[in-house]
């Protein structure tokens, strides 16, 4: 009975200790997983037509680079003109895995169904990100757009240690993106001074 009470004992906590190994925070200066919706952006990084679609969206799993923890995302659109703009920010288990999702750059949006142009880094968008470790920008037309029949998507995507934050947006027509170029930099202006407040040194 002795023998049976400690096997009890030590089962009980084993699943104690597993249990608070997963509820335990992460350790640094970052937000944890539950407020991950403090470093995306609003309303107020946008002209005063735009407006939010919609509240803030858990990324699903299937959508998800395969190593992140966790994603969320948010949309704008403007009240009367044929654009969309999504900001998604991604937590990794440690700034290594960051990195390599932010490489194979797939996973983030960077996608090629129905693509009619090659994925080219934009000539307007001058503005380099002080904060990220790495980022990139990249634009591409697209067949079957919203909400016309052809638009161009630009996607910029910033690593932030354990972070990676994307901001997209797409319009028609096409030719329209260059009209949209400070708004980009706004929103990655945006990006960053959130990361840069927020997440780990």
């Amino acid at each position: 009975m002795r023998t049976n009470l400690c096997l009890l004992s030590l089962a009980s906590l084993l699943v104690t200790a597993s249990y608070c190994v997963r509820i335990m925070p992460t350790s640094g200066r970052g937000p944890q997983m539950d407020d991950l919706s403090e470093l995306l952006i609003d309303a107020s990084t946008f002209p005063p037509d735009w407006q939010q679609d919609g509240g803030i969206q858990e990324l699903d799993y299937q959508i998800i680079p395969r190593e992140a923890q966790k994603g969320l995302w948010i949309q704008f659109v403007p009240r009367d003109d044929g654009a969309r703009a999504t900001h998604a920010v991604y937590l990794f288990p440690d700034s290594d895995v960051a990195a390599r999702a932010f490489r194979r750059g797939r996973e983030l949006g960077l996608n090629d169904a129905d693509r009619v142009t090659p994925w080219e880094s934009p000539d307007w968008m001058t503005y380099q990100s002080s904060a990220a470790d790495q980022q990139r920008v990249d634009c591409a037309s697209f067949f079957g757009g919203y909400p016309e029949v052809s638009s161009k998507y630009c996607l910029f995507a910033g690593q932030y240690g354990r972070y990676i934050s994307t901001f997209s947006i797409s319009l028609s027509p096409p030719e329209s993106v260059v009209s949209y170029a400070e708004l980009v930099e706004r929103a990655v202006q945006a990006i960053d001074a959130r990361m840069e407040s927020r997440t780990e040194s």
